[in-house]
């Protein structure tokens, strides 16, 4: 009995740290990529947003980012995947429905979306674990060289891109920086994962 408890043990523990070991044999993977909007304060008549390269992106300390992940079958971060918004529209929508949001990072694994649905299980089990290493990744980065505050950072995400989110919040959780919340839509089910601190979008 103490021998299956410590192997069960041992597998979630594997399971936990694979997609870290995966990036660590493979380095980073350039299939998947970044997208950084800030909220564009001079916009009076209406809510803009900017996009930021990634050397520019520099966040505060106390800056609430929301990370929104795409599902499968997404061509590009235009494409509504069925049942579900364009990353770029999502972010518009968030800027205009979260007043409090400062940035939205939308993450790009189009290269491993946009393939046929016969392939799914494959990008299931081998690419969805290399998205959430490198999405836990950058989210680390930002807590690590900025000082954000993993309590102010938002995983939002829709279908495919739940369980990605999901993967990336226990993996952090893990380490000691729990996010503040996670999202996952399934086409019109909202399903809170983690503290409910922030109003949903409607």
């Amino acid at each position: 009995m103490r021998l299956e408890r410590c192997l069960a043990l041992l597998a979630v523990q594997l399971y936990t740290l694979l997609p870290n070991i995966i990036l660590a044999v493979a380095g980073n993977d350039a299939a998947i990529g970044y997208e950084y909007y800030g909220r564009d304060e001079l916009s009076t008549t209406k809510i803009k947003s900017n996009i930021i390269s990634q050397t520019r992106f520099s966040p505060e300390p106390n800056s609430k980012i929301i990370f929104y992940v795409h599902g499968f079958l997404a061509k590009d971060l235009d494409d509504g995947e069925e049942g579900g918004s364009g990353s770029r529209k999502m972010k518009d929508e968030i800027f205009e429905k979260r007043p409090e949001v400062d940035y939205v990072v939308l993450v790009d694994w189009t290269r491993y979306s946009d393939v046929h649905f016969s392939k799914y299980r494959d990008v299931t089990t081998t690419k969805v674990p290399r998205v959430a290493a490198s999405v836990g990744n950058e989210i680390e980065r930002l807590i690590d060289t900025y000082s954000v505050d993993p309590s102010e950072i938002t995983l939002m995400a829709h279908s495919l891109g739940s369980h990605i989110s999901g993967q990336v919040g226990r993996n952090l959780k893990a380490k000691g920086k729990e996010l503040g919340l996670i999202i996952g839509k399934y086409y019109i089910q909202i399903v809170v994962y983690h503290k409910a601190r922030c109003p949903k979008l409607s």
